[in-house]
């Protein structure tokens, strides 16, 4: 939601084009995960809110960087688990790696 109402702002976009928007974002965001594999999301054990990090955020054994940690422990009281980096996708097509 948050992204939503981000993009809307930025844009200028009209609320009642918010079902849009989200498409467009979710969208989005499918193709970045499942094919190419440049975004994935967070959790926290207890949390229905995940937030969707940039793989090239994480370390090798999938824990945010420090700087990203601390943003969403003190802006959002929010305290991810490792992601398990066996499971991101790899790009599937040549034009994905760029």
């Amino acid at each position: 939601k948050d992204l939503m109402d981000q993009a809307m702002k930025k844009k200028n976009i009209h609320s009642s084009k918010y079902s849009n928007v989200r498409a467009s974002i979710l969208n989005s965001a499918f193709r970045l995960r499942a094919i190419q594999g440049k975004i994935t999301t967070i959790e926290e054990d207890g949390k229905k809110e995940k937030f969707i990090v940039d793989v090239t955020w994480l370390d090798d054994q999938g824990n945010l960087s420090k700087a990203h940690m601390k943003w969403l422990k003190e802006e959002k009281d929010f305290y991810p688990k490792s992601v398990d980096m066996s499971e991101l996708p790899s790009p599937k097509y040549e034009e994905d790696l760029r």
